[in-house]
């Protein structure tokens, strides 16, 4: 195959076979979604980009140069983007690499084509929309039609569908909601999939939840239940004993759900101290410890708190409820999702 005097380049069709825009970065089969493509032009020097190789694996690097030879038979020096091994890696190429992707994240870069002739260590790719120039089209999608790749809790949310807890919010097309309010039965079940895995089904609900507002036949009866089985929760109120399914998650609310998730229900925080590094939180706050514990383990994501309309060195502990795009980045970081 033959273009702009590229001779590396070719594809395969094989019958019966169905595109996804999904491609391999490791060598657990571990499959990412390709959502969009960097044109050459956008791809600057200095980009820190990574490919997965049969030979090498997952390897990264920085861009060197986007003006480099393929081969010595290949002098089509603007075809070519050059990545040097200084972000640690000591070998971005080896035979038996060519033809894997080259990305950040999962937007799409390149195909790898071999070493740096002067160092080879050093690593070389075609810029993907030379690819696409062959008449070659690039799959990409987000998988939920109302979270684009650019949305600030994009690879969280992807992240959160690919370890299986969440399934999105509407299935024609498929949604997630990220704008939605986490209400505390919704939160049941994330938090128990976030601490036993995407398949974990708790125990029949049996002839009592133990919570007076939450029937056994309440769609989330089960999960509310075994949450406070396990001693995550002890509901809304004692007196009577409530739940409050369908109220929404404070963040204070959430800092606590989240310990107890990850570390049991003994589990208490080290004292709060003079500060909780919070200019909404005093230390007589109710959650305090709690809350400061999240921001140091760092499950609390300050950026992100920004983005979910919380001012900056804000926590917003009983004021704002926790979004559904939010809640994507506490259970990724929590429970350490891939």
């Amino acid at each position: 195959m033959l273009k702009w005097g590229s001779y590396d380049v070719s594809w395969h069709t094989t019958p019966g076979l169905t595109v996804t825009n999904q491609f391999q970065t490791d060598t657990n089969g571990y499959l990412r979604r390709v959502v969009a493509t960097q044109h050459r032009n956008y791809q600057a020097i200095g980009n820190y980009v990574c490919k997965y190789g049969v030979v090498t694996g997952y390897t990264c690097g920085y861009i060197s140069s986007k003006n480099v030879q393929g081969d010595v038979n290949i002098p089509a020096y603007f075809t070519f983007i050059r990545v040097n091994n200084t972000a640690g890696y000591s070998d971005l190429s080896s035979p038996g690499d060519s033809g894997g992707p080259w990305f950040n994240g999962t937007v799409a870069y390149g195909i790898h084509h071999g070493h740096a002739l002067d160092d080879p260590n050093d690593a070389i790719y075609m810029a993907i929309n030379y690819v696409e120039g062959l008449g070659v089209s690039v799959v990409t999608a987000s998988v939920f039609a109302d979270v684009p790749w650019d949305y600030w809790a994009w690879e969280n949310i992807e992240r959160l569908y690919n370890s299986k807890v969440t399934g999105g919010c509407y299935t024609n097309p498929l949604q997630y909601c990220p704008s939605y309010n986490v209400t505390r039965a919704e939160m049941a079940v994330f938090l128990l999939k976030g601490v036993h895995g995407s398949s974990y089904t708790p125990p029949p609900v049996g002839g009592s939840t133990g919570f007076n507002d939450v029937p056994t036949s309440y769609w989330a009866a089960a999960w509310i239940k075994q949450l406070a089985a396990e001693g995550i929760t002890g509901g809304c109120s004692t007196n009577p004993p409530n739940y409050c399914p369908n109220s929404y998650a404070t963040h204070a609310e959430m800092a606590v759900f989240l310990l107890k998730s990850k570390y049991g229900a003994a589990y208490w925080p080290p004292g709060v101290g003079s500060s909780t590094g919070y200019n909404d939180v005093p230390t007589s706050h109710w959650a305090a410890a709690w809350i400061k514990q999240t921001r140091i383990e760092g499950i609390f994501n300050n950026q992100e708190l920004i983005n979910d309309g919380c001012p900056s060195g804000s926590f917003c502990p009983d004021t704002l409820p926790v979004t559904r795009a939010l809640m994507a980045g506490l259970l990724v970081r929590a429970f350490e999702l891939p």
